[in-house]
């Protein structure tokens, strides 16, 4: 898997900025990252959802494996426990996500944007963000993600 730059650092105002990188899916390293599903409950045992569900925890384990010490603990923890790496939060967070597809056979980045915030955050009331894509054979199937937020931990 190939490394790329990933920190974690305090910004002036008592907020952190996350940075990290998803590897294609849990099916495939260079494949598309999944957009958000809409399921009712009686669908929580389809193929589709399941793929989903394994889609939220291979983004959740990606952004875990960039913290460090007490906060790393917490939110693999967390999201253990059946929970979501971060927590509730009082403010504005700000994510940018930025997917790169082989061509152009690729989901909706938008709801993209979606899926890696359900994977994430526990309440994404407070979260405002931003998305782009590019056609890039050479990094197909890499997300990168910046996350801005109140420093809760």
């Amino acid at each position: 898997m190939p490394e790329l730059a990933t920190r974690r650092k305090p910004k002036s105002d008592g907020e952190v900025k996350i940075e990290f990188c998803i590897f294609g899916n849990p099916d495939n390293e260079k494949g598309n990252p999944l957009p958000k599903a809409k399921l009712t409950k009686r669908q929580q045992w389809t193929v589709k959802a399941q793929k989903y569900v394994a889609w939220k925890k291979h983004v959740a384990d990606a952004f875990i494996k960039v913290l460090a010490g007490e906060v790393k603990r917490v939110c693999y923890a967390r999201a253990g426990l059946g929970g979501k790496p971060i927590p509730p939060f009082t403010g504005r967070a700000h994510m940018s996500i930025r997917a790169h597809y082989a061509n152009g056979q690729h989901p909706d980045t938008e709801n993209v944007f979606g899926s890696i915030a359900d994977s994430i955050f526990e309440d994404d009331n407070g979260l405002t963000g931003d998305f782009d894509f590019e056609i890039s054979k050479p990094l197909a199937g890499i997300t990168s993600v910046i996350i801005t937020i109140p420093d809760i931990f």
